[in-house]
């Protein structure tokens, strides 16, 4: 995916986490990413071990599931976040977390007009 494409913050560190089951790992996290571009899309992400004054070594490569990008016309909505994604934001991560209820507290705070 070219730069103008694929928007936000592009390169992550890694950071020790626990996860869902309490084991400790490293993360890569990416809060902020953004496809302009309607369709399937699936992201390739490498690991890079970089030291100083050598040059960066390639380590691996994964990929993400395929996953759909809709126009705004299409969009169905904003839905709930993974039980991960609560689990990185309750140890400090800076990331939104949705609950599913914010259509509810929306359609409730119209009907009050």
């Amino acid at each position: 995916i070219n730069n103008q494409v694929l928007l936000g913050q592009l390169v992550a560190i890694s950071t020790p986490l626990m996860d869902l089951d309490h084991e400790r790992g490293l993360f890569f996290i990416y809060p902020e990413l953004s496809i302009r571009t309607s369709g399937k899309w699936r992201l390739r992400f490498d690991l890079f071990e970089m030291m100083t004054g050598l040059k960066p070594s390639s380590l691996a490569t994964c990929f993400s599931d395929v996953f759909q990008v809709y126009n705004p016309k299409e969009y169905p909505g904003i839905t709930q976040s993974t039980p991960l994604t609560a689990c990185f934001a309750r140890q400090g991560i800076k990331m939104r977390v949705r609950t599913g209820d914010e259509r509810k507290r929306r359609a409730e705070d119209d009907s009050d007009d």
